[in-house]
């Protein structure tokens, strides 16, 4: 317990913009839609990772241990390293937290219960039309950002993808 504590301090404490430790927050608490998630939620999707077809596709899949993943960070400027950051402590204190989620769900009387329909926010493009996918962020201070771009077809299939730094 005192670990995930110390874990959530270093999130909420360090030195990020705030929609990067809410991102990294979502993460943590597996509430950003990836695979494994959205078919926990009882939706129509395969949980293994979509890029690789190794593993299912969990938010420390996803960012760190994928071998898409692994790519992009060996082509990032922050040098980071995935196969050094330890996962299993994150993982295993959010299986704890989602076992609590779902005790806390049971308990509840069935009056309370609301059934939450979903859409998915991603729109795919017309047959035989490819989308392109792009964000991008720039920081003043050190006037160095990024863009990261992705390719998918008609079906929601990535083609491509790509991240490229960018600085004076």
């Amino acid at each position: 317990m005192e670990e995930d504590e110390d874990m959530w301090k270093r999130v909420w404490y360090m030195r990020a913009p705030t929609k990067i430790k809410m991102f990294l927050w979502r993460c943590l608490h597996e509430i950003i839609p990836v695979n494994r998630v959205l078919t926990h939620r009882h939706m129509p999707v395969d949980p293994i990772c979509p890029l690789c077809g190794l593993a299912e596709e969990t938010p420390s899949h996803m960012l760190l241990n994928c071998v898409r993943a692994s790519k992009v960070w060996v082509l990032s400027p922050l040098q980071v390293r995935p196969e050094l950051v330890e996962t299993r402590i994150m993982e295993e204190a959010l299986d704890e937290f989602n076992l609590f989620l779902q005790a806390t769900k049971t308990n509840q009387s069935c009056s309370q219960r609301a059934i939450l329909e979903s859409r998915p926010l991603w729109v795919p493009p017309d047959p035989g039309v490819l989308k392109i996918n792009v964000d991008g962020v720039f920081a003043a201070r050190t006037r160095k950002g990024g863009v990261g771009v992705v390719l998918h077809d008609f079906e929601g299939k990535i083609l491509g993808a790509t991240a490229v730094p960018m600085h004076e």
